[in-house]
């Protein structure tokens, strides 16, 4: 919840989009540094490094990282197609 927080406050028009996908990022980076000490030995390779209580910064950063730089995408890939709403037509 931080980390979206901070996306909207800081990142000026971040998209729905990429916050959503940011949003999933962080729950997924969360969840593996949380849950991967309970991995068996023969997955042992994709333990995290990291302390359990790192999980909320991790997750956080995550969102924030993920969420700018879709923004930003979504912002130059819209930058270059002019559509119907580009223009306003006025009476």
């Amino acid at each position: 919840m931080l980390g979206l927080f901070l996306l909207g406050r800081w990142v000026q028009g971040s998209a729905r989009k990429a916050a959503g996908i940011g949003v999933v990022a962080g729950v997924l980076v969360i969840g593996w540094i949380s849950l991967s000490r309970t991995l068996p030995e023969s997955w042992a390779a994709l333990r995290s490094p990291f302390h359990e209580l790192l999980a909320v910064v991790g997750g956080t950063l995550t969102i924030l990282l993920v969420g700018w730089v879709g923004s930003r995408l979504q912002r130059a890939r819209g930058a270059g197609s002019a559509g119907p709403s580009a223009t306003v037509e006025r009476r």
